[in-house]
């Protein structure tokens, strides 16, 4: 068959993030009865050629464009939520909005707590909030216990978040309670939850897995068996949709969580200590993405970074704990420099991806950031050039000069198996930063119609247009599920012959040797590259209130650094860590599963920033008895939780 590029859907700015984080999404709508050929949101790479174009009007005209840009400032796109009908606006400047928050009657009723209460928020997926490890004993008549929650945020289906206060937890608690044995059964709080909108519409992702990730995240980060843990701890828990944890871009997350964290701040406001100032806050979120720029300027970074600065510049005490994410080990990152580009202006990089990954895979070529009004004249002067060799050594070259903001496919006769994205990262006053998105089908399917690409080493060819040889990272989006949710492949990664990835003795390297240019430094999750010594201000810095959380293991050596967690450089390491394992045989805390009695192993550094956070809160409140739970029951409690 023949190869050939062709122009695809034009990618303005409302969409450009949102276009590519599913091959098959128009199958998908049509499976939910929604009619892709009207959704102007999120129809790229189709099955079939029914698609409308009148929803995306080609406008090449430089003042269309700068138009565009101009009115998105940087923020997170319009894009639509994987189980709902209607699109979700994000929040920030430049963005439609619409309605996201629906507070329920109460919801925002002020609370006081005594001295030393700090507010214990999670951001996550899956969160059983009737669990034991959240509640304290019933006491009296009553077997229903109370929930430490005092506030919940649940997605309603159509984009929107309910806000549960106590009143709302306290008759969901009811809900669990069998009058004809007069015993509680967590699983009927949830039954009654996913059911409580009148419209039949389910507002929660059913918990019917073992271990949901967002329980054990609560549970290390304010879990415990105590008796004054409504009093002196109580939580907000955020449960995200499905579709924000498996979307491996960061654009659906960065369309609800600026929003969320504004609720967060605006609850907790509420939530007063006897000198009616609100309480310190600590907000948690265990998630993460390898995709983005990587230098602070994705929109779920900015929302951090405003939520706090704006709530310090308020006088408040309010801290965020982040993962590094687990990806050091994973060659998911490449970084060319002048000395990777030859004398014409030619570099390549290989792409191996496995044969039975039944997803997409994405790769992401970033370029230095440059003045906007650069992109407006002769495409040579500003596009890089994609040819791409394919495993059975057929060559496909992109014969015409792509300017930004447009998409091009990759056919294979009848058979659509890539494309690229010339799209452009927004930084306000005038400056841009250009990327290049490949993405191939997946190499497995599960259906005849759905179109797969072959597995192996991809070539990616690249050729500097102006032969400026610039510093450009290559980044790898990754898809590895979190705890709870079904794994659907592994994922291609970055491969050349001189990346030493063991030392001598076999053990896997904690940093880069050799002249590889791919490289272990830089792999922080895309959620946690903050310059750590930006000022909020008044000698403050990110690194006093947003702390970035690598993970330890004990060895036969004593405590050192995991070697999956993700790393800034080796010139500026993460510095907060939790201990989380003991070697490589006995890898993992313990943390509370879907059912109060049930206990499982997590490790990752998804499970070292809620361990961070906790400690956290016993320095800025007053120390309960709240203990993580041993990985051995002869471990001390101290060692589990690290250190500043």
């Amino acid at each position: 068959m023949t190869l050939k590029w062709q122009r695809g859907v034009p990618v303005d700015g409302s969409v450009y993030n949102a276009a590519y984080v599913d091959f098959d999404w128009t199958a998908g709508l049509r499976r939910r009865g929604i009619d892709a050929t009207n959704n102007p949101i999120r129809i790229s790479l189709r099955d079939t050629a029914s698609y409308s174009e009148a929803n995306h009007p080609e406008t090449t005209a430089p003042q269309n464009a700068s138009s565009r840009i101009d009115g998105l400032k940087g923020t997170a796109p319009l894009v639509t939520d994987m189980y709902a009908e209607a699109p979700i606006g994000a929040a920030g400047d430049g963005a439609e909005r619409r309605p996201l928050i629906e507070r329920e009657s109460g919801a925002d009723t002020p609370q006081s707590y005594p001295e030393g209460s700090v507010v214990m928020a999670v951001i996550d997926s899956g969160i059983a909030f009737a669990n034991g490890r959240f509640c304290t004993p019933p006491e009296g008549d009553t077997v229903v216990p109370v929930s430490r929650f005092s506030h919940l945020m649940l997605p309603t289906g159509t984009g929107a978040f309910s806000v549960l206060g106590r009143s709302d937890i306290a008759e969901l608690m009811q809900a669990g309670l069998n009058p004809a044995t007069g015993q509680f059964h967590e699983i009927n709080v949830y039954t009654k939850t996913a059911r409580r909108q009148s419209d039949g519409r389910r507002n929660v992702r059913p918990l019917s897995l073992p271990a949901p990730h967002g329980t054990q995240v609560a549970d290390l980060l304010a879990g415990a068996d105590m008796a004054d843990g409504v009093t002196t701890r109580p939580m907000i828990g955020v449960d995200l949709p499905s579709s924000a944890i498996i979307d491996t871009s960061g654009s659906i997350a960065a369309a609800y969580i600026p929003a969320l964290l504004d609720e967060i701040l605006a609850l907790s406001a509420t939530m007063t200590g006897p000198d009616g100032k609100p309480l310190p806050l600590i907000i948690n979120i265990s998630l993460g993405f390898t995709a983005g720029p990587c230098d602070g300027t994705h929109p779920v970074e900015r929302a951090m970074f405003d939520a706090v600065q704006s709530a310090l510049a308020a006088g408040r005490e309010v801290h965020m704990t982040l993962p590094a994410g687990n990806h050091a080990q994973s060659r998911l990152h490449a970084e060319l420099d002048a000395d990777d580009w030859d004398k014409d202006g030619l570099a390549s990089l290989t792409l191996r991806v496995p044969s039975d990954d039944a997803t997409p895979n994405f790769t992401e070529i970033w370029l230095p950031e440059r003045p906007l009004q650069d992109f407006f004249e002769d495409p040579r002067e500003t596009s890089l050039a994609l040819t791409l060799r394919l495993p059975d050594g057929r060559i496909a070259a992109l014969d015409e000069v792509p300017r930004f903001e447009e998409t091009w496919e990759l056919w294979d006769g009848s058979s659509h198996i890539a494309s690229a994205y010339y799209l452009l990262h927004v930084y306000g006053a005038g400056r841009v930063r250009p990327r290049l998105i490949l993405a191939l089908r997946p190499t497995t399917a599960f259906s005849t119609t759905t179109y797969r690409t072959q597995p192996g080493d991809y070539a990616i060819l690249m050729e500097d247009m102006p032969g400026a040889k610039p510093q450009i990272s290559v980044r790898v989006q990754r898809d590895d599920n979190i705890v709870g949710y079904r794994p659907r492949g592994r994922q291609a990664r970055l491969f050349e012959p001189g990346y030493i990835e063991r030392d001598p003795t076999g053990r896997p390297l904690r940093y880069d040797v050799g002249d590889s240019r791919i490289t272990r430094a830089g792999t922080l999750s895309a959620m946690a590259t903050l310059d750590p010594d930006k000022p909020f201000g008044g000698g403050r810095y990110v690194r006093d209130h947003i702390h970035v959380v690598a993970a330890d293991a004990l060895g036969p050596k004593g405590r050192a650094r995991a070697i999956y967690s993700g790393q800034r450089s080796q010139d500026n390491p993460v510095k907060k860590s939790a201990l989380v394992g003991e070697g490589l045989a006995h890898a993992g805390v313990l943390a509370s599963g879907f059912t109060s009695t049930s206990v499982f192993a997590m490790t990752g550094t998804s499970a070292a920033a809620p361990l961070y956070g906790r400690m956290l809160a016993e320095t800025l409140g007053l120390p309960t008895d709240a203990h993580t739970r041993p990985q051995r029951r002869s471990d001390p409690a101290e060692e589990v939780v690290g250190t500043v």
